[in-house]
């Protein structure tokens, strides 16, 4: 198998992996977290991966790395960079999306467009325009930051003990405070 093929494969395997993870970690706040989580998974799914595969061959540049063999550590943190990378630029996509109001995104509905869509089926109160805004701007602020992917490493969370939903919570606090500009440490 082609190194390229085979690395697009293994970011892709993290990126669900920690998707995965999170939907495990989150499920005792209940089913309000799933259509993000969906979102996510569909809209990370996919691709050449070349921003993740570029961060990887530069690394491997300057230090021998095997692509082909067994991930190792060094490895695996690699990768858990180039995921993290991944999740910036979708972050940076949706952003966008949401910035210029597009109503599509790689020939389907942009995220916000199918948050309104969802708030609409549903028949909830309040505006649904204003509910697609507001539920993947929360992912933005997650993503932009590699905390998806990161947040499960125990030093990304002030080496404290906390069970797995209060993780990502903790590390969603701590991404609107650095979003925000806050000095507080997480």
């Amino acid at each position: 198998m082609h190194e390229t093929t085979r690395l697009a494969g293994l970011i892709q395997e993290r990126i669900s992996d920690t998707l995965a993870g999170h939907r495990r970690d989150l499920k005792p706040l209940g089913h309000d977290t799933e259509p993000l989580l969906d979102e996510a998974l569909g809209f990370l799914s996919g691709g050449k991966r070349f921003r993740a595969q570029f961060a990887t061959l530069g690394y491997r540049a300057v230090k021998p790395l095997d692509l082909t063999g067994e991930v190792t550590s060094e490895f695996g943190a690699i990768l858990d960079a180039a995921c993290a990378l991944e999740l910036f630029h979708a972050a940076a996509l949706i952003h966008d999306d949401l910035i210029d109001r597009s109503d599509t995104r790689r020939g389907r509905p942009s995220t916000h467009r199918l948050f309104s869509a969802m708030h609409q089926q549903h028949g909830w109160r309040g505006a649904s325009e204003h509910f697609g805004l507001a539920g993947p701007s929360c992912w933005v602020i997650c993503c932009s930051l590699g905390l998806m992917s990161l947040c499960r490493k125990p030093a990304m969370l002030c080496r404290i003990h906390l069970p797995p939903a209060q993780h990502v919570l903790t590390s969603i606090a701590c991404a609107v405070k650095l979003h925000l500009g806050s000095t507080l440490t997480c």
